[in-house]
Protein backbone atom coordinates (compact mmCIF):
# COMPACT_ATOMS: atom_id res chain seq x y z
CA UNK A 1 0.00 0.00 0.00
CA UNK A 2 1.02 3.29 -0.94
CA UNK A 3 -0.27 5.15 1.67
CA UNK A 4 1.62 7.98 2.85
CA UNK A 5 1.95 8.70 6.64
CA UNK A 6 1.29 12.16 8.40
CA UNK A 7 5.14 13.11 8.73
CA UNK A 8 5.72 12.10 5.11
CA UNK A 9 2.83 13.91 3.27
CA UNK A 10 3.89 16.26 0.38
CA UNK A 11 4.21 19.60 1.05
CA UNK A 12 0.90 21.19 -0.42
CA UNK A 13 1.32 23.53 -3.73
CA UNK A 14 1.90 27.13 -2.16
CA UNK A 15 4.99 26.13 -0.85
CA UNK A 16 6.55 25.16 -3.99
CA UNK A 17 9.21 27.40 -5.21
CA UNK A 18 10.96 27.65 -8.63
CA UNK A 19 13.60 29.27 -10.28
CA UNK A 20 13.62 32.94 -10.53
CA UNK A 21 14.01 31.98 -14.96
CA UNK A 22 10.95 32.94 -16.70
CA UNK A 23 9.10 29.23 -18.25
CA UNK A 24 9.57 29.49 -21.87
CA UNK A 25 6.84 31.09 -23.80
CA UNK A 26 3.65 28.85 -25.37
CA UNK A 27 4.66 29.11 -29.14
CA UNK A 28 2.08 30.87 -31.04
CA UNK A 29 1.39 31.45 -35.02
CA UNK A 30 -0.06 27.61 -36.62
CA UNK A 31 -4.15 27.94 -36.48
CA UNK A 32 -5.39 25.66 -34.22
CA UNK A 33 -9.11 25.37 -32.26
CA UNK A 34 -9.03 26.46 -28.41
CA UNK A 35 -8.13 23.14 -26.47
CA UNK A 36 -10.77 21.81 -24.77
CA UNK A 37 -11.10 22.52 -20.63
CA UNK A 38 -7.67 21.06 -19.22
CA UNK A 39 -5.62 20.55 -22.06
CA UNK A 40 -3.23 22.79 -23.71
CA UNK A 41 -3.05 22.71 -27.72
CA UNK A 42 0.18 21.11 -29.00
CA UNK A 43 0.73 22.96 -32.86
CA UNK A 44 2.25 20.38 -35.07
CA UNK A 45 5.71 20.60 -36.65
CA UNK A 46 9.17 18.98 -36.67
CA UNK A 47 9.92 16.96 -33.94
CA UNK A 48 13.95 16.67 -33.33
CA UNK A 49 14.55 12.92 -31.76
CA UNK A 50 18.11 12.83 -30.69
CA UNK A 51 20.15 14.57 -28.61
CA UNK A 52 22.60 17.35 -30.10
CA UNK A 53 26.27 17.19 -28.79
CA UNK A 54 25.57 20.06 -26.39
CA UNK A 55 23.09 18.25 -24.73
CA UNK A 56 25.12 15.10 -23.71
CA UNK A 57 28.12 17.80 -22.38
CA UNK A 58 25.44 19.32 -20.00
CA UNK A 59 23.67 15.79 -19.32
CA UNK A 60 26.85 14.45 -18.60
CA UNK A 61 27.15 17.51 -16.33
CA UNK A 62 24.69 17.23 -14.33
CA UNK A 63 24.86 12.88 -13.75
CA UNK A 64 28.40 14.10 -12.56
CA UNK A 65 26.57 16.66 -10.07
CA UNK A 66 23.76 13.26 -9.32
CA UNK A 67 26.54 10.82 -8.28
CA UNK A 68 28.54 13.83 -5.87
CA UNK A 69 24.53 14.12 -3.92
CA UNK A 70 23.53 10.40 -4.39
CA UNK A 71 25.16 6.85 -3.95
CA UNK A 72 25.86 4.84 -6.40
CA UNK A 73 24.48 6.75 -9.42
CA UNK A 74 25.88 5.41 -12.93
CA UNK A 75 25.50 7.27 -15.55
CA UNK A 76 23.34 5.97 -18.25
CA UNK A 77 25.29 5.24 -21.99
CA UNK A 78 24.05 7.80 -24.15
CA UNK A 79 24.77 5.93 -27.54
CA UNK A 80 21.05 5.12 -28.30
CA UNK A 81 19.56 8.48 -27.37
CA UNK A 82 22.23 10.41 -30.38
CA UNK A 83 20.90 10.45 -33.40
CA UNK A 84 19.86 13.37 -35.82
CA UNK A 85 15.72 11.78 -37.15
CA UNK A 86 13.40 14.12 -37.18
CA UNK A 87 9.89 13.89 -37.48
CA UNK A 88 6.36 15.39 -38.53
CA UNK A 89 4.20 15.51 -35.86
CA UNK A 90 0.67 17.07 -36.59
CA UNK A 91 -1.27 19.10 -33.86
CA UNK A 92 -2.77 17.71 -30.75
CA UNK A 93 -4.09 18.64 -27.70
CA UNK A 94 -2.62 16.88 -24.12
CA UNK A 95 -3.71 17.00 -20.61
CA UNK A 96 -2.60 20.11 -19.07
CA UNK A 97 -1.43 17.31 -15.75
CA UNK A 98 -1.00 14.60 -14.90
CA UNK A 99 -4.53 12.75 -14.10
CA UNK A 100 -4.81 13.23 -10.51
CA UNK A 101 -6.47 10.44 -7.99
CA UNK A 102 -9.67 12.52 -7.66
CA UNK A 103 -10.63 12.79 -11.47
CA UNK A 104 -9.85 9.09 -12.13
CA UNK A 105 -12.62 8.16 -9.23
CA UNK A 106 -15.27 9.31 -11.50
CA UNK A 107 -14.35 7.06 -13.94
CA UNK A 108 -14.36 4.00 -11.02
CA UNK A 109 -17.96 5.27 -9.95
CA UNK A 110 -18.74 5.27 -13.16
CA UNK A 111 -17.82 1.41 -13.06
CA UNK A 112 -15.75 2.25 -16.67
CA UNK A 113 -12.36 2.28 -14.49
CA UNK A 114 -10.45 -0.38 -12.43
CA UNK A 115 -10.02 0.84 -9.32
CA UNK A 116 -6.06 2.38 -8.27
CA UNK A 117 -4.30 -0.15 -6.87
CA UNK A 118 -1.69 2.26 -4.96
CA UNK A 119 -3.59 4.93 -3.25
CA UNK A 120 -2.06 8.62 -1.81
CA UNK A 121 -3.07 10.88 1.04
CA UNK A 122 -4.17 13.53 -1.11
CA UNK A 123 -6.68 13.64 -3.96
CA UNK A 124 -4.65 16.24 -5.91
CA UNK A 125 -1.80 13.63 -6.34
CA UNK A 126 -1.52 11.97 -9.63
CA UNK A 127 -3.19 8.46 -10.18
CA UNK A 128 -0.72 5.75 -9.92
CA UNK A 129 -0.98 1.88 -9.38
CA UNK A 130 -2.48 1.53 -13.30
CA UNK A 131 -1.33 -0.26 -15.80
CA UNK A 132 -1.49 0.55 -19.43
CA UNK A 133 -5.02 -0.78 -20.06
CA UNK A 134 -6.08 1.12 -16.79
CA UNK A 135 -4.71 4.29 -18.17
CA UNK A 136 -6.30 3.24 -21.75
CA UNK A 137 -9.66 2.96 -20.67
CA UNK A 138 -9.92 6.19 -18.38
CA UNK A 139 -8.75 8.14 -21.92
CA UNK A 140 -11.15 6.55 -24.04
CA UNK A 141 -13.93 7.39 -21.35
CA UNK A 142 -13.17 10.53 -21.71
CA UNK A 143 -12.98 10.64 -25.46
CA UNK A 144 -9.65 11.10 -25.51
CA UNK A 145 -6.13 8.55 -25.95
CA UNK A 146 -2.94 7.71 -24.31
CA UNK A 147 0.19 9.98 -26.55
CA UNK A 148 2.21 8.01 -28.72
CA UNK A 149 6.25 8.45 -27.46
CA UNK A 150 6.58 11.04 -30.27
CA UNK A 151 3.55 13.28 -29.59
CA UNK A 152 5.19 12.94 -25.84
CA UNK A 153 8.66 14.03 -27.21
CA UNK A 154 7.50 16.60 -29.29
CA UNK A 155 5.01 18.33 -26.23
CA UNK A 156 8.36 18.64 -24.08
CA UNK A 157 10.31 20.26 -26.76
CA UNK A 158 8.43 21.55 -29.27
CA UNK A 159 9.69 22.06 -33.01
CA UNK A 160 13.45 22.27 -34.03
CA UNK A 161 14.22 21.78 -30.74
CA UNK A 162 16.82 18.75 -28.57
CA UNK A 163 16.32 20.42 -24.74
CA UNK A 164 17.11 18.13 -22.42
CA UNK A 165 13.87 18.92 -20.33
CA UNK A 166 11.02 21.29 -20.77
CA UNK A 167 12.11 24.33 -19.55
CA UNK A 168 15.67 23.93 -21.50
CA UNK A 169 18.99 22.67 -20.79
CA UNK A 170 19.61 23.44 -17.64
CA UNK A 171 19.25 20.29 -14.77
CA UNK A 172 15.99 20.27 -12.47
CA UNK A 173 17.71 21.51 -9.12
CA UNK A 174 18.99 25.07 -9.54
CA UNK A 175 20.53 26.46 -6.02
CA UNK A 176 18.28 25.13 -3.29
CA UNK A 177 15.13 25.39 -5.57
CA UNK A 178 14.11 22.63 -7.61
CA UNK A 179 12.17 22.99 -11.19
CA UNK A 180 10.56 19.00 -11.14
CA UNK A 181 9.93 16.50 -8.37
CA UNK A 182 12.97 14.02 -8.66
CA UNK A 183 15.47 12.10 -6.43
CA UNK A 184 13.46 10.37 -3.42
CA UNK A 185 15.06 6.93 -4.51
CA UNK A 186 18.07 6.07 -6.58
CA UNK A 187 19.24 2.65 -7.97
CA UNK A 188 21.74 1.10 -5.34
CA UNK A 189 20.34 3.24 -2.77
CA UNK A 190 20.11 6.78 -2.07
CA UNK A 191 19.10 9.81 0.24
CA UNK A 192 16.05 12.08 0.44
CA UNK A 193 16.75 15.63 -1.90
CA UNK A 194 13.97 17.79 -0.14
CA UNK A 195 14.81 20.73 -2.22
CA UNK A 196 11.50 20.26 -4.47
CA UNK A 197 9.59 19.66 -1.03
CA UNK A 198 8.22 16.42 -1.85
CA UNK A 199 9.06 13.22 -0.54
CA UNK A 200 7.14 10.89 -3.06
CA UNK A 201 4.13 11.79 -5.20
CA UNK A 202 3.16 15.68 -5.42
CA UNK A 203 0.24 17.22 -6.12
CA UNK A 204 -0.54 17.14 -10.45
CA UNK A 205 -0.39 21.51 -10.00
CA UNK A 206 3.14 21.47 -8.56
CA UNK A 207 5.61 23.43 -10.37
CA UNK A 208 2.83 25.24 -12.31
CA UNK A 209 5.11 28.20 -13.44
CA UNK A 210 7.55 25.88 -14.90
CA UNK A 211 6.05 24.83 -18.40
CA UNK A 212 7.01 23.34 -21.57
CA UNK A 213 6.79 25.30 -24.71
CA UNK A 214 2.83 24.46 -25.29
CA UNK A 215 2.03 25.13 -21.30
CA UNK A 216 2.05 21.12 -19.96
CA UNK A 217 3.16 21.16 -16.30
CA UNK A 218 5.39 18.12 -14.95
CA UNK A 219 6.57 16.45 -17.98
CA UNK A 220 9.68 15.81 -16.38
CA UNK A 221 9.50 14.45 -12.64
CA UNK A 222 6.44 13.84 -10.30
CA UNK A 223 5.62 10.21 -11.79
CA UNK A 224 6.72 8.53 -14.80
CA UNK A 225 4.03 8.34 -17.70
CA UNK A 226 2.58 5.65 -19.69
CA UNK A 227 2.78 6.25 -23.80
CA UNK A 228 0.86 4.45 -26.26
CA UNK A 229 4.05 3.39 -28.14
CA UNK A 230 4.58 -0.10 -27.81
CA UNK A 231 3.89 -3.77 -28.40
CA UNK A 232 0.98 -5.97 -27.53
CA UNK A 233 2.96 -6.96 -23.75
CA UNK A 234 5.20 -3.72 -23.56
CA UNK A 235 5.07 0.11 -23.57
CA UNK A 236 7.20 2.74 -23.72
CA UNK A 237 7.49 4.68 -20.26
CA UNK A 238 8.14 9.19 -20.11
CA UNK A 239 9.84 11.33 -18.03
CA UNK A 240 10.65 10.63 -14.84
CA UNK A 241 9.58 10.34 -11.44
CA UNK A 242 10.05 11.25 -8.31
CA UNK A 243 12.38 8.17 -7.51
CA UNK A 244 14.59 8.87 -10.64
CA UNK A 245 17.90 11.03 -10.20
CA UNK A 246 17.91 14.47 -11.52
CA UNK A 247 19.26 13.30 -15.11
CA UNK A 248 17.55 10.69 -15.49
CA UNK A 249 14.46 13.46 -16.22
CA UNK A 250 15.97 13.90 -19.36
CA UNK A 251 13.36 14.17 -22.70
CA UNK A 252 15.37 11.51 -24.65
CA UNK A 253 15.36 8.94 -21.84
CA UNK A 254 12.61 6.05 -22.04
CA UNK A 255 11.82 3.15 -19.55
CA UNK A 256 10.54 -0.33 -22.08
CA UNK A 257 8.13 -1.24 -19.02
CA UNK A 258 5.33 -4.14 -19.22
CA UNK A 259 2.35 -3.32 -19.62
CA UNK A 260 0.70 -5.15 -17.19
CA UNK A 261 3.33 -3.15 -14.53
CA UNK A 262 1.77 -0.41 -12.12
CA UNK A 263 3.51 1.37 -9.29
CA UNK A 264 3.21 4.10 -7.48
CA UNK A 265 5.57 6.03 -9.40
CA UNK A 266 3.82 5.05 -12.74
CA UNK A 267 0.58 7.39 -13.96
CA UNK A 268 -0.71 9.13 -17.28
CA UNK A 269 -2.22 12.21 -18.75
CA UNK A 270 -4.09 11.78 -21.97
CA UNK A 271 -4.00 13.22 -25.33
CA UNK A 272 -6.62 14.14 -28.23
CA UNK A 273 -6.59 15.12 -31.71
CA UNK A 274 -8.24 17.70 -33.48
CA UNK A 275 -10.48 15.00 -35.71
CA UNK A 276 -11.13 12.96 -32.30
CA UNK A 277 -13.24 15.92 -30.75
Amino acid sequence: DARVRDSEKPVAEASQTVPKEPALKIFTGAKLAPPPPGMVAVRGGRLNLGLGAEQVRKIVEICREDRARYRKVACDKLTDEMNGETAEIPSFYLDRTEVSQSVYDRCVRAKKCRSIRTRWELKSQPATGLTRDNATAYCAWRGKRLPTHREWLYAVRGPDSSTLFPWGDEGPLVGKTARANSGRFVPGGGRADRRDRNKYAGPVEIFKNVESPFGAINLAGNVREWTSTGGPRDAIVVGGGWQNAPYQLRSSRIDRVKATKFGNDLGFRCALSPSDG
